[in-house]
């Protein structure tokens, strides 16, 4: 970092719903539908605070970005570390608390296996082992065939012994509070709302626009998860 750079903080809150394609276009389903990311691309990320600088300075100024002002703009503004945050708009004061890391939110870790043993939730650690261990054999190979590449794989098992059954389903995203936790080794039981949760999403269709006439075109429908 140059020492002219200057570092700031700052929180993307859409006021509405977003959507972020993936990349792939709408014909690349059968039914038409787009796909959604969980979590938006550091450039479109970077894009939206780019926007939102330059709209500012437009203000400003009095008078609109040319190109050349977008395009160096984009050489001022860089994105750094891009983390989620998350907070109650009831308890915010509406929206006029400031950010802290209580409010960062974290996707459920991979090694999380969350089961049902004997009537309660617990979340176990998923620890990698030998194919071959795991299953208590000489060979691993279920079957006829035997194989020493496949036998030198590891699995991914629970980190100690349980009941093993159908895995249940854990939130996608954890509370920072319940990261650390995890992250310290500690026992999880079943996690309040405020700790694990997943972010609203709904299924919205809307009309294809004629450029032409500005009307809706008749039987062209596309949706997406918003």
């Amino acid at each position: 970092m140059s020492p002219a750079t200057e570092l700031r903080r700052m929180a993307v809150v859409p006021r509405e719903g977003y959507f972020c394609n993936d990349g792939r276009g709408w014909q690349s389903h059968w039914t038409g539908r787009g796909n959604a990311l969980a979590w938006p691309w550091p450039t479109t990320l970077a894009g939206a605070l780019r926007s939102a600088w330059g709209r500012k300075d437009e203000e400003r100024l009095g008078r609109t970005y040319t190109r050349e002002d977008w395009l160096a703009l984009a050489g001022e503004i860089r994105l750094g570390t891009a983390l989620p945050l998350r907070r109650s708009w009831r308890g915010s004061r509406r929206g006029r608390e400031a950010w802290g890391r209580e409010h960062l939110a974290w996707p459920a870790p991979a090694d999380a296996l969350a089961v049902d043993e004997g009537g309660q939730r617990q979340v176990v650690a998923l620890r990698p082992r030998p194919l071959a261990r795991a299953f208590g054999a000489e060979s691993g190979v279920l079957g006829r065939d035997e194989s020493a590449a496949t036998d030198l794989l590891w699995l991914p098992l629970p980190d100690r012994e349980i009941q093993l059954g159908k895995p249940a389903r854990e939130p996608a995203w954890w509370s920072d509070a319940r990261f650390r936790l995890w992250l310290r080794g500690a026992k999880l039981g079943p996690a309040d709302p405020e700790d694990a949760f997943d972010f609203p999403r709904r299924f919205q269709v809307h009309v294809r626009i004629d450029p032409g006439t500005q009307t809706a075109e008749e039987h062209f429908l596309y949706a997406h998860d918003q």
